[in-house]
């Protein structure tokens, strides 16, 4: 969007010098800023605008003022949001600039991870803002409703809404109400009284009327300022004042379409084909008018108009954009489709070519749209699906194929277009048999000059899908195709290819060709501007280098991705969660938890502004193993039920909820939770589909439970398969916990020989905590081994580190209960032991019986019972209660 077109909708509207004072509204105003929300509803051409202008111009508070006016293309909530934010920049500039480029990248956070990032930057605020957002009735999307209800519940004290609209939005406006939370300006109060209907006609419209004729014309339009306003219009320049306002009556609607007919027919010719051409545009510049009228005195005309007040508004003190009032331009487009029908597609299809022409893509496909003109529609699709995707505004991309969707079975490459756009929002129902019309239409002759790309494409999202389903074979050999046809110009896809296929050599188990391929991702996405990509394929390849235990290769690459996931002012784009996720598991290890911290840290922040809900759940398993090292039980607890509670909402591969269900596991054993740990296991013993890495979490629990015959058993199972698949890391973890196993059966001959293994494995890379974690057990065996066995300064290394520990022996007693239950469950856990239902224990506590139910789940799991009279039981013999 041009420059000169955002600063339009950013722009306070500009109020005239002899506009009607209006005390008793100002006042309303004034005092309603102290409170969170101003609604300013009221019908059409009321004045909600102008009234906010006059507050704006004569307020002596002078709060800083951040405006947007709303149109029906913001409909969309990221462009939404976008407005959004760059209006509160225009008011602040310094205090968005860590939302902006979340914004801009090339895929954007859903819009429920670029909220809060927003309000906790408006929360920074120094001193009160007001954010007005004009003409909200044309939004009709309800995640915007959804947005803009969560903005309001946790707005920050210095910040205060106002909203001018036509109809009410679908706010909590009753409950606002009930709280003394709501200014209210309606239709009743924006009427113009007599003396403010006097003052109007006979200073701003330059009328002399009695005061008999201004009180008719006041009762009759009922001090509605359009009708008013079209009055003084129609009266200008006539000499039977007299006979025109005891003629003037009738409903408002009928007296708008008289007083439009009066209005147009003392216009020239000239005028009046001007104002009906350009009828058909939301708003308007002088070279778009001309583009329509074929004439090039487009500027002096809105000019003109301007001053005549002929129902056109300034849409920036440059006086480049304008636009009509909403119902006079509807008036005026109603007038032009009965008497120039054989007109109005040929206009559409003028707008569209002048739109296009300036990169106004989305506007310049409406109009091709109401134009009928279907091939450019299609054309025009194609050319904004692109920028869109590399964007990440697939919501957008989405709506736009829905418009040509009767042109998309017709044209492969929109087939193609949604078919990524499905793909990338989980939405895989229809793509098959969007990739079979696509491959149809390209089989059966196409011949347009994109077609090797399209063939290309269409491997490629057959590549993905497969590299996704596992499919390792199928991806290789699709992906293999898509990049013999694919024009070797076409980096970024060709990247995306080599990512797929270097995932589907991970599952073949083929390193060298892991490697080359996730090299040529890099390569190819940096040359194609697809830095997500190529950080992503880095840090794949370096996570796969701590799999084979080489942890300082592992790190060595992670700082390669890191440069990559810069912009050029140094700021991190939200892609670099993921390499600082990896390095964080890796300063783990080491048992360089200051410096883990900080990079779970940042990989949390930066993940809730990518939105990839696999990365916050890796930060919340990260920061919960680390506050455990540190004897940080309760808040290991809390970001572990984040993790929880984000997995309750949103959507995430298999292994990141496998890896904070074991996360869970080991806090359990941490604290000696058994009974919890069991019930994990039996729940996993109904699944005959369990993977390697549950099975390990179950022979863990075996050896806690001092099963230890079952344990070895299962631990060198997965020994042999992972020994066989070269992942070194995992073999130490396996070795270590196989000679804890012999430790417990008294077998320290055998359990000396795999922890003597598994040190010789570690000592290179410097593996810590795999022995740190174990606690006393493995304390007591290294040094049992440090008097017999080898690599003597390593474990001594080990033990000082052990000095250093906080004590990992569970406590039996009562504290340990306490501690893992919040203040709320505390509490819910008294009034159940009362008796109270659900229902009585949600309104004591003021809270939804499903945030109860939650609360008595989590109970029931520390405390380890199935039931409220096991809970209180329990609870009574650990002494809560």
């Amino acid at each position: 969007m041009p420059a000169s077109l955002l600063a339009a909708k950013l722009h306070f509207p500009e109020v005239r010098s002899n506009l009607v004072p209006r005390p008793r509204l100002m006042a309303i105003l004034e005092k309603g800023m102290c409170g969170p929300l101003t609604l300013i509803s009221a019908p059409a051409g009321s004045g909600k605008t102008t009234l906010m202008g006059g507050w704006h111009a004569n307020s002596e508070n002078r709060v800083p003022v951040a405006w947007l006016s709303l149109e029906p293309a913001d409909n969309d909530p990221l462009r939404f949001l976008t407005y959004l934010t760059a209006s509160v920049e225009s008011a602040s500039p310094s205090l968005t600039h860590s939302i902006t480029p979340l914004l801009q990248s090339p895929q954007p956070p859903p819009p429920d991870v670029i909220v809060p990032s927003l309000l906790e930057v408006l929360s920074a605020l120094d001193g009160d803002l007001i954010l007005a957002m004009d003409d909200y009735h044309v939004i009709a999307n309800v995640v915007i409703h959804e947005i803009l209800n969560n903005i309001l519940a946790h707005l920050p004290p210095a910040l205060h809404l106002v909203i001018l609209t036509r109809a009410d939005p679908p706010l909590p406006l009753a409950r606002l109400r009930a709280n003394n939370a709501l200014t209210e300006i309606r239709a009743h109060d924006l009427r113009f009284t007599l003396d403010e209907a006097a003052s109007f006609l006979s200073k701003t419209m330059g009328l002399s009327l009695t005061r008999e004729q201004v009180a008719s014309l006041e009762a009759r339009t009922e001090g509605w300022i359009a009708g008013l306003q079209l009055a003084a219009l129609s009266m200008q320049r006539r000499g039977d004042v007299d006979d025109f306002v005891a003629a003037f009556a009738g409903s408002n609607r009928f007296v708008v379409d008289y007083l439009i007919e009066e209005v147009l027919s003392l216009q020239s010719e000239k005028t009046r084909d001007f104002l009906l051409k350009t009828s058909i545009l939301e708003r308007m510049n002088a070279s778009l008018c001309n583009a329509l009228t074929g004439e090039s005195d487009g500027q002096s005309m809105l000019e003109e108009l301007e001053r005549a007040n002929l129902f056109v508004i300034n849409l920036g003190s440059d006086r480049q954009w304008y636009r009509y009032h909403h119902l006079f331009a509807d008036v005026l487009h109603q007038r032009l489709m009965q008497s120039h029908p054989e007109d109005v597609a040929e206009l559409h299809i003028r707008a569209s070519a002048w739109l296009e022409q300036n990169d106004l893509l989305q506007e310049a496909l409406h109009h091709a749209l109401e134009g009928r003109d279907m091939e450019r529609a299609g054309r025009l699709a194609e050319a904004g699906n692109y920028e869109m995707l590399k964007r990440g505004e697939l919501v957008a991309m989405l709506g736009w194929l829905d418009r040509v969707k009767e042109l998309v079975p017709h044209r492969p490459r929109l087939c193609l277009d949604k078919a990524w756009a499905l793909m990338l929002t989980g939405q895989m129902e229809e793509v098959e048999t969007l990739l079979e019309r696509a491959e149809e239409l390209l089989n059966d002759g196409y011949a347009g000059e994109d077609a090797d790309y399209l063939h290309g494409s269409l491997a490629s999202i057959r590549c993905y899908i497969a590299a996704r389903n596992g499919d390792f074979a199928r991806a290789l050999t699709l992906g293999e195709k898509a990049l013999k046809i694919m024009p070797e110009t076409i980096h970024g896809m060709r990247s995306v290819v080599y990512l797929a296929m270097g995932g589907a050599n991970i599952l073949k188990g083929d390193s060298a060709a892991v490697v080359h391929c996730m090299r040529e991702a890099t390569r190819l996405g940096i040359l194609g501007g697809n830095v997500h990509s190529a950080v992503t394929a880095v840090s794949t390849l370096a996570s796969q280098w701590m799999i084979q235990g080489e942890l300082h290769r592992a790190e060595e690459t992670f700082q390669e991705a890191l440069p990559l996931a810069l912009q050029p002012n140094g700021q991190a784009l939200p892609i670099a969660a993921r390499v600082y996720s990896g390095l964080s598991r890796l300063y783990y290890e080491w048992n360089r938890l200051d410096e883990a911290q900080d990079y779970a840290q940042r990989g949390f922040e930066l993940g809730q502004k990518w939105g990839n809900v696999n990365t916050l759940v890796t930060a919340y398993v990260m920061l919960a193993r680390i506050k455990q090292a540190r004897g940080d039980f309760h808040g290991a607890d809390e970001s572990l039920r984040a993790a929880e509670a984000l997995l309750q909402t949103r959507q995430t591969e298999p292994a990141g909820g496998e890896w904070v269900g074991m996360a869970r596991v080991w806090f359990w054993l941490a604290r000696g939770n058994l009974e919890a740990c069991e019930r994990w296991r039996q729940t996993l013993e109904k699944h005959s589909d369990s993977n390697p890495d549950e099975d390990f979490v179950r022979s863990r629990i075996l050896l806690a439970q001092g099963k230890s015959s079952a344990a070895i058993e299962i631990f060198s199972r997965l020994l042999r398969e992972k020994d066989a698949a070269g992942q070194v890391g995992s073999v130490i973890e396996l070795l270590v916990f196989r000679a804890l196993a012999y430790q417990q059966q008294g077998n320290l001959s055998t359990a000396f020989t795999d922890l003597t293994r598994s040190l010789s494995l570690a000592e290179p890379e410097g593996y810590t905590r795999v022995f740190l974690d174990q606690g006393k057990p493995m304390c007591d065996l290294l040094r049992q081994m440090s008097r017999v066995g080898h690599h003597k300064d390593f474990i001594r290394q080990l033990l000082i580190a052990f000095e250093k520990e906080p004590s990992a022996t569970p406590d039996s007693t009562s504290s340990l209960p306490t501690m893992l239950l919040s203040e709320r469950e505390l509490e819910v856990l008294r009034l159940i032991a009362s008796g109270a239902p659900n229902k009585k224990i949600a309104h004591d506590l003021v809270i939804a019986i499903g945030t109860v139910k939650r609360h008595t789940v989590n109970i029931f799991n520390k405390l380890g019972v199935e039931n409220r009279t096991e809970a209180v039981a329990k609870a009574r013999e650990l002494k809560i209660l």
